[in-house]
């Protein structure tokens, strides 16, 4: 399901919009703001997943010693190729 929305934009944005559509950047006004709100929406959450992580490891903090172990098993275990 999609829903029209209406939209008011600057004259340099739309002017600038226009151009990027003009040089077939994308196909119409549409595209290019589905791509803008793709482009959004994208960052925001890799901004969310960020932050998620950051805070996990301020709570529980990396351990190097269990790395290493890690590592260690990891590379005893693997078979080359």
């Amino acid at each position: 399901m999609t829903q029209q929305i209406a939209l008011r934009l600057p004259d340099e944005m739309l002017a600038k919009l226009d151009e990027y559509v003009g040089r077939g950047k994308f196909t119409n006004r549409t595209e290019a703001v589905r791509a803008a709100i793709d482009a959004l929406i994208d960052e925001e959450e890799e901004r969310r997943i960020t932050e998620e992580y950051r805070r996990a490891y301020g709570e529980q903090p990396e351990d190097r010693t269990l790395n290493d172990a890690y590592a260690r098993l990891a590379a005893e275990t693997m078979e080359p190729w």
